[in-house]
């Protein structure tokens, strides 16, 4: 006689609330041989899915145990576990447990592939045999219950098993088809051994070779089944491996579409925000220096010589400045070519400035002198003043308008002669026209309205103006540029400083770069102390991009993490059906894991691939606004771009299978359970 299955007095009890044990099965003790219809029967609650559980393995009974081929089932490791329902047994279910989302063939093809079957020729076959190949590309939630238990029959039988369990196959079934199924399974039973769970003793009593009839978990009534010659089969081979992933991977894509789009949408936003970030501080850097060299001045530097004076009695150091000896200018500055040093003439800006164009006031409007103009009246106004112009005029454009400056200051001279007063009050009026010959189109960040003029043109007019009080108390001749050039160092007049011009925009921006290190001199440069502080603000900025992208990145593989979570634990069902079909844990996680990893793989290709085109977008709207035509400008850098795909990736696959891994072990028979 073949045994297959032998159980040794088997019982199976839970511990109630109030602490007590509740039996639902009391030692059970038959064997079952390798072919026949065996049905477990009695009525609802008696104990018949948990006997059929423990016979599956998914189950531990409290007491006793079932041998399998002489084995113990309920000791068998995973990997026995695993092979025991890959290639020994088959289930049938009450509730069928087919994937719905799937069609009648690739349910078939899912397992086929769990189980190892080569070729789809053996699915082919069944699906005639079972007068189900016109519902072959049907989807199984549009299928009728008795077609849906044809397609769970064959399901069961693809990979030809030892051991076919059914629970309750008839349960949701009318009785025709009630009597089809039945049908398959009995001559099924002849090659192999079918368990039948069932409450419906009409078809215990027709189609049985043996039964057990459970009455409160008790052996009541037991008819065995007729011997039979044949050895029990020896282990199977085992199956050439087929990855069922992909299948399930292409369906869990689509399945999962809205989360997905999410998760590619968090993605794709975290990149493009990364990718931005340093390209902003890329543009910035390079669009920097591009600034400086727009402004009009840009060579021009007011160079003051700084002393530090210490208190009597105190920790105090006051700090005072002065006009330099030229020779420390020159000297400081050898390395550079062409230098040209003027008088600072902010003095006679400092008081009284009165702008008019058409007799129309101007306020807040700066006189910046350079020496990159040609030497006449002709004046350069930047987009500040052009707005204030219009603004004030109602006018479109200031080319060729006339500017009306009038500048009042009055300075106390001392009188070192023998000749008139020691202290000569002498009002310096100037009255100068100028013509607006051109708009520069300047950097707007700090700007306000500013004119450049020639400084030797201006020098060249005040030349040109005796100090009139002056000559009246000492009978001496003196202009105003004289009286400029022949003032102290520590005189306000002077303005403790000189005005130095370099040739080339190069020298001035390595002057700018290079001041901190001249040593005894302060120089300043208004363009590079404005882009610098651009600088500054936005490397600020930047510094708060990156702590923004820490957060937006952490956020968008927490998101991933948890709507793959979420899949699972919402497929809980399916996974146990995959499970219950030979699939290994790390199998079905790996079908979460490497659904993320194809999200995450086209979100960093979307990304790479966009961003160029988002750049320009975001370019364009910045230069709308701005001097800045490229104030993104994204590093072109390869490895940077693999890196930071494949630090996203492995984000990803961690977050992902880290839940996943550490989840509550799943008890299959209960997500499984009949509802």
């Amino acid at each position: 006689m073949g045994i297959l299955f032998e159980l040794k007095s088997i019982s199976k009890s839970y511990p109630t609330s109030d602490g007590r044990a509740l039996c639902i099965l009391n030692d059970l003790s038959f064997s079952l041989p390798n072919k026949g219809m065996f049905f477990i029967y009695g009525k609802s609650g008696c104990g018949k899915s948990t006997l059929l559980n423990i016979f599956e393995g998914l189950m531990k009974p409290t007491k006793g145990e079932v041998l399998y081929k002489g084995k113990n089932v309920s000791k068998f490791n995973e990997k026995e576990l695993n092979n025991y329902l890959k290639n020994e047994i088959g289930v049938v279910f009450q509730s069928f447990n087919l994937l719905s989302e799937m069609t009648t063939k690739e349910n078939l093809e899912l397992a086929s592939k769990i189980k190892g079957i080569k070729g789809k020729e053996k699915i082919e076959e069944l699906l005639k045999r079972y007068n189900i190949y016109d519902l072959k590309n049907k989807k199984v939630s549009l299928l009728s219950g008795g077609e849906k238990q044809r397609v769970c029959l064959v399901r069961a039988a693809i990979n030809n098993p030892n051991v076919i369990f059914a629970d309750e196959p008839t349960g949701n079934l009318d009785k025709e088809n009630s009597l089809v199924i039945m049908n398959d399974l009995k001559e099924i039973s002849k090659k192999c051994l079918v368990v039948v769970v069932s409450h419906n003793k009409k078809i215990v009593e027709e189609f049985n070779d043996g039964f057990l009839d459970l009455t409160d978990g008790n052996q009541s009534n037991f008819k065995g089944i007729s011997n039979q010659d044949e050895e029990i089969p020896s282990e199977k081979k085992k199956t050439c491996y087929q990855s069922f992933i992909p299948l399930m991977l292409g369906k869990n894509l689509l399945k999962n579409f809205g989360k997905n789009f999410v998760a590619l949408f968090s993605i794709f936003f975290s990149i493009v925000v990364l990718l931005i970030s340093l390209g902003f501080s890329n543009g910035v850097k390079n669009n920097t220096i591009n600034l400086f060299k727009d402004y009009q001045n840009y060579n021009s530097f007011r160079i003051s010589k700084v002393l530090y004076e210490t208190v009597n009695d105190s920790n105090l150091t006051l700090l005072k400045t002065e006009k330099p000896d030229l020779k420390d200018i020159n000297q400081n500055l050898s390395k550079y070519k062409n230098i040209e040093i003027h008088d600072n003439i902010d003095y006679f800006f400092g008081e009284t400035k009165e702008v008019k164009i058409n007799n129309v006031f101007l306020d807040g409007v700066s006189f910046v002198p350079t020496n990159n103009m040609q030497t006449s009246n002709v004046v350069y106004v930047n987009e500040a003043f052009s707005k204030l112009y219009k603004k004030k005029l109602s006018k479109e454009s200031c080319i060729k308008e006339k500017i009306n400056l009038h500048l009042k200051r009055s300075y106390f001279y001392e009188n070192k002669s023998n000749v008139g007063s020691n202290i000569i009050k002498e009002d310096f009026m100037i009255y100068i026209p100028f013509f607006i010959e051109e708009v520069k189109d300047e950097f707007s960040y700090l700007n306000y309205p500013k004119v450049y003029f020639s400084i030797s043109y201006f020098e060249k007019f005040i030349d040109s103006l005796l100090c009139n009080n002056i000559f009246k108390n000492t009978g001496e001749k003196i202009s105003y540029l004289e009286l400029l050039k022949k003032a102290e160092k520590n005189s306000e007049l002077g303005s403790f400083s000189y005005l130095v011009f370099l040739d080339s925009k190069e020298d001035s921006l390595n002057l700018c770069k290079d001041k901190e290190n001249i040593n005894g001199l302060k120089i300043d440069n208004d363009p590079y102390t404005i882009v610098s502080s651009f600088e500054d603000l936005s490397s600020s900025l930047s510094n708060g991009f990156i702590f923004f992208i820490f957060i937006s990145i952490g956020c968008s593989i927490a998101l991933v993490s948890f709507l793959s979570f979420s899949s699972f634990i919402l497929n809980r069902k399916q996974s146990a059906i995959l499970s219950i079909e030979g699939a290994k844990n790390n199998e079905i996680f790996l079908v979460y894991i490497l659904e993320q990893i194809a999200i995450g793989i086209v979100g960093v290709v979307l990304s790479f691939s966009t961003i160029k085109y988002i750049t320009i977008f975001i370019n364009n709207i910045i230069l709308k606004y701005t001097k800045f035509a490229n104030l993104i400008e994204i590093p072109i850098n390869y490895r940077m771009d693999l890196l930071i795909s494949l630090l996203c990736l492995a984000l990803i696959f961690v977050f992902v299978a880290l839940p996943l891994v550490l989840s509550k072990r799943r008890e299959i028979y209960k997500e499984l359970k009949e509802e």
